[in-house]
């Protein structure tokens, strides 16, 4: 979502039609949105609104979709937000999807070191014991690159989804940065394994063993459908007028290569997310 004061008081006005763009392109590959992942922010700086209000609107166009299937991690515009018995709350920690695992990372959990330090203690109990077959798609509503010195937690957090990766898929989704009104965060939009970026707090980048990608951004108009198969992850953008950037990652080896349609073998999760 965006700092402006004119933005609508509950939920932003284009996601309903983000949901129909994800929809459109699922139903085209023959693929069924199982669950949504959204990042944050959802509501202006009123802070006015409920998780049922915002479940509703996902139902109203995912209609196979139940509140059991919705979910949510807690962005720095959402003080104000009634969580509701019946709702999935703000993810933070694990939730296993059957072909792969959603995997939540609080606020406090990226911008606090201290916290960091307790939720990957917990992350790591979860590796240790988690299917490895299955990817971990996490949700963190703040990014673990440099930008606006707010993060004191991603460097932990780098290191510990690195050591996660030699075991596992992972993609890591992130919002927060207003990502689309500005230009420095190009470069972060989306880093595939082997690339690099540099966290809060290091002075120089790290290599990635694992994906990193921002997951979209509401009020700009675009968001992210991903689809897990046996062999590969897809992660498509999708925007109120269409699709745009396509990637493939080959799982195993987390390579990225030119997108091409592959045959639906398993469920797609459509991730639409408000960088705050």
């Amino acid at each position: 979502m965006t700092p402006s004061s004119s933005r609508p008081t509950v939920t932003v006005a284009p996601l309903s039609s983000l949901l129909t763009s994800a929809k459109s392109y699922a139903d085209e590959q023959g693929w069924v949105i199982t669950s949504t992942m959204h990042g944050g922010d959802l509501v202006n700086n009123t802070n006015a609104g409920s998780l049922l209000s915002v479940n509703s609107e996902f139902k109203s166009v995912l209609t196979n979709l139940t509140d059991a299937d919705i979910f949510y991690t807690y962005g720095s515009h959402d003080a104000g937000i009634t969580v509701e018995e019946g709702t999935n709350g703000y993810l933070v920690g694990a939730v296993d999807r059957g072909s792969f695992y959603y995997y939540g990372i609080s606020y406090d959990g990226m911008t606090s070191a201290a916290t960091a330090t307790t939720e990957i203690a917990a992350f790591n109990t979860f590796v240790a014991s988690a299917d490895s077959s299955k990817p971990i798609i996490i949700m963190s509503h703040v990014p673990m690159h440099a930008r606006r010195n707010d993060n004191n937690g991603a460097s932990q957090w780098l290191s510990a989804i690195n050591a996660a990766a030699d075991k596992f898929d992972i993609v890591f989704f992130w919002g927060h940065n207003h990502t689309g009104e500005t230009s420095v965060d190009t470069a972060c939009y989306y880093v595939p394994v082997g690339g690099s970026i540099t966290a809060q707090g290091d002075s120089s980048a790290t290599t990635l063993g694992f994906t990193y990608a921002n997951a979209g951004f509401i009020n700009n108009g675009y968001a992210s459908v991903v689809h897990v198969a046996p062999n590969t992850i897809t992660i498509q953008r999708v925007s109120t007028s269409g699709t745009s950037n396509n990637y493939v990652i080959t799982r195993g080896q987390q390579a990225t290569e030119p997108a091409e349609t592959e045959p639906a073998t398993e469920t797609t999760r459509s991730i639409p997310r408000s960088p705050p």
